[in-house]
């Protein structure tokens, strides 16, 4: 069933790796390399959007399950892609790897 107040983000909408044919939404320069879903989720409960996770394929990679997460509804989407890349950057920063 369809939640009007919640959207989905696809953890491929922030992948740097992929071509926006592949499903990438935002800007190379802003976009995170093999984004995993804890990391958004992560990220998502840091801005306070509400996270459910959902593991699942992309239409376009089908034979990939990437997954999903679902997220408080904004006003605009692609803002809120900004804000989940930018923050799982910080928090890849701060993390020693």
């Amino acid at each position: 069933m369809h939640e009007r107040d919640r959207q989905v983000v696809w953890a491929i909408s922030l992948d740097a790796t992929r071509t926006r044919g592949e499903g990438r939404k935002i800007p190379k320069s802003l976009a995170i390399p093999n984004p995993t879903l804890t990391e958004i989720v992560q990220a998502a409960t840091q801005l306070g959007l509400n996270p459910q996770a959902t593991e699942a394929s992309h239409p376009r990679t089908h034979r990939q399950k990437t997954g999903y997460v679902k997220i408080s509804k904004q006003p605009h989407k692609l803002q809120s892609l900004k804000q989940l890349a930018q923050k799982i950057s910080e928090n890849r920063a701060q993390t020693p790897r």
